[in-house]
């Protein structure tokens, strides 16, 4: 049984952070050239590479001008999403309610975005505003969309304003950010005798770095697992459990107000009583239930409580996360992890201790912690004086598939989306699942086969160049290329063009090989975030490629042939 399963150690909120260690200088590393170094900041970032005449930049204050414009771009938004969602598992693909009612004629997987998307619209919304990352636990505000503004009740959104809202709720629910929306505890359900406990170990786990489920667990053999009254028994007495319990209870009483599972089952449940039973589980439904505030005290657990911190609800669970140096900490730690694909635990702590005092220093400026990572001396470093420091460099990132498609979508202006089972749900009159980006879905889409998780049974990201993964880049490279070349060589105004700015369709060797090498100088520029020469051996084993294609089809198909590769090169995959 779970309850368990889940480990003690948690260390007193008052503790600091461990002694600071001096950080190596910047001279015993050596930098990447400055153009490489644009790359992997943008593509860190925003999941994109810099344009040509960003690439170009010279001197490192050009450089801090243009990592201020890209914190500022929305990709960045999207990246701080990403993050969050993978921390918090919340794009699963178990994440699913009926297609009924207000919901009877909207697609299965908007739903399930407007579910998913809830806890991590508010933390993206902190983070693009500048506001103290602190907010998420404490802002008194959540973010909904019209389709999630329909399941709930209990907020002011206006159906007359914009789709996507900063709202409040109005059922009387403590203010405590992501930790008050519907979104996240939809997400993380409380099943029988679990009292809350993962959902509390969820936040433990992404907001403190403290995962109960990773300590040794003294497991005691006399104690009947299937039995509830005697589980319940012995995470208050039994010596094995309590070290344990005693720290994870009183995290989870505090979420005894909001519904412990909202699902499809459970609401079916409600719409066969004609909802005179689990009424609020019929939409548009109440999550927030302040009957059951002090159920914990009824089924005789501990009482909300934060180390030796008295707590009364989540309003005050939220402001003592904030104020745990844990907090910060474990936010620097994410941050690098993420935007370096760094393991947590392998992170040195001389990192880690840089980034949070600028983090706090900053007013705990989300911003000023992802600039203070990509900026880092050794982020930016190809190698190190020192073969200890050399192993512990982040070294080549390899690109999540949010960034594929971001990239792919910046370069040719090419999404993935596909319309699934549309004939079958027209031919049944059923409500299908909707349009699938490849990119950012697994239920129908190929984002855990391209490295990323599905938020249920792939939880950890894979970083490294699986046959899943080549697979899924050949399919979007090939579709990509496809898109692109044609339009751009029926454009004839080659400045509105993608990528094809300097050839026609008639462009060959023989009527204008400078044009054409030229072009192909530019694709390693922009496609690749390279500098090559047109006499190089670059440019030639691409002229070589180019050509043997064109001899059997058309200078169209050469291209697309040409840009296939390019889309599928080491040097776009990693960066």
């Amino acid at each position: 049984m779970i309850l368990l399963l889940l480990a003690c150690g948690a260390p007193d909120p008052a503790d600091g952070p461990p002694p600071t260690v001096d950080p190596p200088a910047a001279s015993e590393f050596e930098p990447l050239p400055l153009r490489h170094q644009l790359v992997r900041i943008s593509t860190a970032l925003r999941g994109v590479r810099p344009s040509v005449e960003e690439q170009e930049a010279t001197d490192p204050a050009a450089r801090d001008a243009l990592i201020d414009a890209w914190l500022d771009d929305p990709r960045f938004g999207a990246t701080v999403r990403d993050l969050y969602a993978e921390l918090l598992l919340m794009r699963s693909t178990d994440l699913r309610l009926l297609q009924t009612g207000p919901m009877a004629s909207v697609p299965m997987g908007e739903i399930s975005r407007a579910l998913s998307e809830e806890p991590l619209a508010l933390i993206e919304h902190v983070v693009m505003h500048d506001r103290p990352f602190t907010e998420i636990v404490t802002a008194d505000y959540t973010l909904l969309d019209g389709r999630a503004a329909k399941i709930w009740r209990d907020h002011d959104y206006d159906p007359q304003g914009p789709d996507l809202q900063q709202v409040h709720w109005t059922d009387g629910r403590p203010a405590a950010g992501i930790l008050s929306t519907n979104g996240l505890w939809t997400r993380h359900p409380s099943n029988g005798a679990n009292y809350h406990r993962g959902r509390a170990n969820r936040v433990s786990s992404a907001l403190l770095c403290q995962d109960f489920l990773t300590s040794d667990v003294p497991l005691d053999p006399t104690i009947d697992l299937s039995d509830d009254a005697a589980v319940a028994d012995a995470v208050n007495r039994n010596p094995a459990c309590v070290a344990c319990h005693q720290d994870l209870d009183p995290l989870a009483a505090h979420l005894w107000p909001f519904q412990p599972v909202v699902s499809e089952g459970s609401q079916l449940l409600a719409q066969l009583s004609g909802c005179a039973l689990l009424g609020d589980l019929c939409y548009p439904m109440a999550m927030y239930q302040p009957l059951f505030t002090n159920a914990w005290l009824v089924l005789g657990l501990r009482p909300p409580a934060y180390g030796d911190a008295p707590s009364r609800d989540v309003g005050d669970l939220g402001r003592h996360i904030a104020a745990d140096p844990r907090f910060a900490r474990c936010a620097a730690d994410r941050f690098w992890s993420y935007l370096t694909q760094t393991p947590r635990l392998e992170i040195p702590d001389r990192v880690t201790d840089a980034l949070q005092a600028t983090f706090t220093d900053s007013g705990f400026s989300a911003k000023a912690l992802a600039r203070a990572v990509v900026t880092h001396p050794e982020f930016l470093a190809r190698d190190a004086a020192e073969p200890d420091l050399a192993a512990e460099l982040p070294g080549p990132q390899i690109l999540r598939p949010e960034q594929l498609g971001r990239l792919l979508d910046d370069l040719t202006g090419f999404r993935m989306i596909v319309e699934v089972d549309e004939l079958v749900c027209t031919l049944t009159g059923l409500t299908c699942y909707g349009d699938v980006d490849w990119m950012a879905d697994d239920v129908h889409g190929m984002r855990a086969i391209a490295g990323g998780v599905d938020g249920a049974r792939v939880t950890e990201p894979t970083h490294t160049a699986t046959p899943t993964r080549l697979l899924a880049l050949a399919a979007m490279a090939e579709e990509a290329a496809g898109w692109v070349v044609p339009r751009d060589l029926q454009q004839p105004d080659p400045d509105a063009r993608r990528l094809l700015r300097l050839v026609e369709r008639d462009t060959t060797e023989e009527s204008d090989e400078v044009a054409l090498r030229a072009q192909l100088v530019g694709l390693h520029a922009q496609v690749l975030g390279e500098d090559v020469t047109a006499d190089g051996p670059e440019v030639a084993a691409d002229l070589a490629l180019w050509t043997a294609v064109r001899a059997r089809r058309d200078p169209e198909a050469a291209w697309k042939a040409l840009l296939t590769a390019m889309f599928q090169s080491p040097q776009l995959l990693f960066y």
